[in-house]
């Protein structure tokens, strides 16, 4: 991962605690926790390597809630499937189904 892609990646993090932030202030109820930026990066380093741009990134992190989306469902995980297979969009889109037929 390359430095100008690495700051995008630490940019949309950002936003997400500022969000995360403002969530916490409107409803003192639910406590959101930040994400630790500086983690976040030395684990997409060291455990997964390919993920090399802020495209990337998101379509993995649109992946991940897929996935635990999918295992809080239905009692198990899509193992066979990679955050390589299909676009953020798709992966989003998957998620806000299960999301839909869990409530």
């Amino acid at each position: 991962m390359n430095t100008i892609e690495e700051n995008k990646i630490r940019q949309h993090i950002q936003e997400c605690n500022n969000r995360l932030e403002e969530s916490n202030k409107i409803d003192p109820e639910t406590i959101c926790f930040l994400i630790d930026t500086d983690s976040v990066i030395e684990g997409l380093k060291e455990l997964s390597p390919e993920i090399k741009t802020l495209q990337d990134y998101l379509q993995y992190e649109a992946w991940e809630f897929y996935y635990q989306a999918h295992k809080d469902t239905h009692g198990v995980s899509p193992r066979h499937t990679s955050w390589k297979d299909a676009p953020a969009e798709y992966w989003d889109s998957q998620s806000a189904e299960l999301v839909t037929w869990w409530e």
